[in-house]
């Protein structure tokens, strides 16, 4: 007993949770139509090799005919540390995705 190290199932259960919450999520937006086409990150069938594929396309049609060309590339990982989780709540429930 003295060497016992209690297993925790918080993990588990935050995976699950994440998952959930993720299907949910993901099943709103498509379904409202609110992510545009571009949007690559977390999108099934479109990889980052797709998104490469598309910019470089982007960029030599706009060699070929002159115009400009923009990119703007924006890494979300750490977003969820920066929101104010009961506005984000408060903006959901409006939205009829949570109860």
């Amino acid at each position: 007993m003295t060497n016992y190290t209690p297993l925790s199932v918080l993990i588990s259960f935050s995976k699950i949770s994440e998952t959930l919450m993720f299907n949910r999520l993901n099943q709103y937006l498509q379904v409202n139509k609110i992510l545009v086409p571009e949007q690559f990150g977390f999108r099934k069938g479109n990889t980052t090799g797709k998104a490469i594929f598309t910019l470089t396309d982007n960029i030599l049609a706009s060699i070929n005919h002159p115009r400009q060309t923009g990119s703007i590339f924006c890494d979300l990982t750490k977003a969820s540390d920066c929101i104010n989780h009961e506005t984000l709540l408060r903006k959901m429930q409006t939205m009829e995705f949570v109860e």
